[in-house]
Order: structure tokens, then C-alpha cells, then sequence
């Protein structure tokens, strides 16, 4: 089970406010959707391949039920998914809302968005080679199901605990401290932001640094 990224979270807060705007509910991160989301778009990254038609020969609910996701009572599943070259800013903030707004812009992709037989979602946003480009990669995998469903709630960001990392002063007036030459650790896909504790000998907290991935 997966839980989102920042920038999945972003398109979940993309696609509620779409749905809201429309009069629907809001939809809820599933875990078990998000990992069927990232892993169909990973293997599409892998196999250099847009389908839906994934591993196996699978459709999007064999992956979601290979996932856990139980279909039971009334049930319904949905797939969206979309692919763009990395372009403008650093990181990839704007190519999820570039892609969001592709598939909102296309009459299947928006009513699988805005449809009122949905109640869940998993986003899987995954970057890499794709045809040769730098791409970014957007799976949403949508469903509905009488069985309980596990949720995606934790909004925490990851924290990265490491020993022995001396941090000297380099300007004592500001009370900033250098660490990129000792420290560089991001998330897999570096679209997290990554919390540092730094604590004393005898593992109190003194003080904690933050940088984006």
C-alpha cells in the first residue's frame, strides 16, 4: 500500500476542487489505488508503452484488485492516465497541473474526474524516460466499493535521520549553518520535501533543518 507524494496530493486538491466546483463529494485517497496508480505508471515509464492495457495483459481493475482493492456490493473503476515532456520551473509542480488540466480538457478523462459513481481515488505521478523525452507520468485510478477501504490520511513528509553529521556555523550574525557538502538525500522521485532532526549526544532535538528534494 502507497501513500501519495506531495504532488499527488496535489492533484488529489486538483481534482476535489474540480468535483466541487461541479456539485460532487470529494474523493478520498485509497491506498491500495495508489500503489495499482504508481505501479501502472512506472511499468509504462519501464516498457516505454501508453496503455491502459497493462502488465500481464491487465486492465486497470485487474491491477486494482491485484492491489487489495475489493469489489464488492455496488462497484464501479475508472482509469485515467496522461504523459507530458518536464518543462518550466524546477520540479514538477506545474507538469501535474498541465496534465490535470489535459485531462479535464477531454470529454472521458473530465467524466471520470467528475463522476458521482466514484467515492475513491489513488494517483500514481512517477518521472523518467519516456520516448526519449524527461517525461512525468500521471496515473488516477478511480473506484467505488462496498467493502471498507484502507486510506491515504498521513499528510506527514518523511523524516531522514542520519548520525555522525557535523554542522559548523558559517555566519554566526544570521545563525545559518552550511550541510550541502556533508548531506544530500531526496526522496526516490525528488518531489518531497525531506525533514532533517539533528539532536545532541544524548538524542535530545535541538533544532530541525527542512529542503526540498
Amino acid at each position: 500500500m502507497s501513500i501519495a507524494s506531495r504532488v499527488e496530493r496535489l492533484m488529489l486538491d486538483l481534482i476535489n476542487k474540480a468535483r466541487a466546483d461541479a456539485g460532487r463529494d470529494p474523493l478520498q485517497l485509497a491506498l491500495d489505488l495508489n500503489t495499482s496508480a504508481e505501479d501502472h505508471s512506472d511499468w509504462m515509464l519501464r516498457k516505454d508503452i501508453f496503455s491502459h492495457t497493462g502488465v500481464g495483459g491487465s486492465n486497470a481493475g485487474d491491477r486494482m484488485a491485484d492491489a487489495g482493492f475489493v469489489f464488492t456490493g455496488s462497484w464501479a473503476w475508472g482509469e485515467n492516465i496522461a504523459w507530458q515532456s518536464e518543462r518550466g520551473r524546477s520540479g514538477i509542480r506545474d507538469d501535474v497541473k498541465d496534465l490535470f488540466n489535459s485531462l479535464m480538457n477531454s470529454s472521458g478523462h473530465r467524466a471520470n474526474i467528475l463522476s458521482a459513481n466514484f467515492d475513491y481515488v489513488g494517483i500514481g505521478v512517477e518521472r523518467g524516460n519516456f520516448d526519449g523525452w524527461d517525461a512525468v507520468m500521471v496515473t488516477q485510478n478511480f473506484g467505488s466499493t462496498g467493502a471498507p477501504v484502507a486510506l491515504d490520511l498521513d499528510n506527514a513528509a518523511p523524516v531522514v535521520g542520519m548520525d555522525d553529521i557535523t554542522v559548523a556555523l558559517v555566519n554566526t550574525r544570521e545563525k545559518k549553518a552550511r550541510v550541502e557538502k556533508s548531506l544530500d538525500v531526496s526522496d526516490p522521485d525528488g518531489d518531497e520535501i525531506v525533514f532533517f532532526e539533528v539532536r545532541d549526544q544524548e538524542g535530545r532535538q535541538n533544532f530541525r533543518l527542512k529542503g526540498e528534494g
